[in-house]
């Protein structure tokens, strides 16, 4: 019954949250056609941002002995959001791919994609040492298994529903891995599968986007989650390899015409929204 109160509060804010996003949206203009024309709002993952940051932030006094885990997760649902929305709010869709950015590196050009990229490495660096307390190599291996798989749902959020769909079903395996080991920890990802349900109500629709600000905040939650429920190094380094190979794959093939190709992987795409 004592916590009766915050749980009221926690979905009046939620309620509030959904109403007010598309609203801001809006104002800001971001809204972009999406692969059948249509002008919807994008950058709809802010919900989840605007969210989940003060849920954790309660969580990280509410729970001292799980403090540091519930900082990790606040400041990288904080800083990959935010790097997320500045690509959306300020980013050129006509250039793809790292090798585009670093193209317009060399031409003395820095793009928000190319920001968002370098700026969530040392983030997820930045985590991994300062707060979770890593060594330096564990902190190099963690750091770039969160940054990849941040990446890694940006590239697959390029039809609706995708990327949220991916985020569910790898957060699922966390939750159900960590609360089967003797080490138990509050499943902190579950306060950023909440809102994410109600967006991916809208995204599997078409009805709005989920834009970098959610992907890049979905993936490197994801990825803390990972590197939580692996602490092996060993692990966390095939995880490593195998998102690695799925972005030297994207810049040589489209991910979308793949998965169009390969029946199976249609079918299960399907699935997650419209085509």
């Amino acid at each position: 019954m004592q916590r009766l109160p915050s749980l009221i509060l926690a979905a009046a804010w939620l309620f509030s949250v959904l109403r007010l996003t598309p609203w801001l949206l809006q104002r800001l203009n971001l809204c972009r056609e999406n692969f059948r024309g249509d002008s919807i709002p994008t950058a709809y993952g802010l919900a989840i941002l605007l969210w989940s940051a003060p849920v954790l932030l309660g969580l990280h006094f509410a729970l001292p002995r799980q403090a540091q885990e519930a900082l990790a997760f606040l400041c990288l649902v904080c800083g990959m959001g935010a790097l997320g929305f500045l690509d959306d709010y300020r980013g050129d869709r006509s250039i793809k791919g790292l090798r585009g950015h670093l193209r317009a590196l060399f031409r003395g050009r820095i793009t928000t994609g190319l920001l968002k990229a370098v700026g969530g490495l040392l983030l997820s660096l930045l985590v991994c040492r300062l707060i979770l307390g890593y060594a330096p190599g564990q902190t190099l291996v963690g750091g770039l298994l969160i940054a990849l798989c941040a990446n890694a749902l940006n590239l697959l959020d390029l039809r609706p529903g995708r990327a949220c769909a991916v985020f569910f079903a790898g957060a699922a395996m966390v939750i159900l891995f960590r609360s089967g080991t003797l080490i138990a920890a509050p499943p902190f990802l579950l306060v950023i599968v909440l809102p994410a349900l109600f967006v991916y109500a809208k995204d599997r629709r078409g009805a709005a986007m989920l834009g970098d600000t959610g992907s890049n905040l979905l993936g490197g939650a994801l990825g803390l989650g990972l590197a939580l429920a692996a602490p092996s190094m060993v692990v966390q380094g095939c995880l490593l390899i195998g998102l690695a190979l799925l972005h030297l794959l994207a810049e040589r093939r489209s991910l979308t015409q793949i998965i169009e190709r390969t029946p199976l992987l249609r079918r299960l795409d399907s699935w997650t929204g419209v085509r």
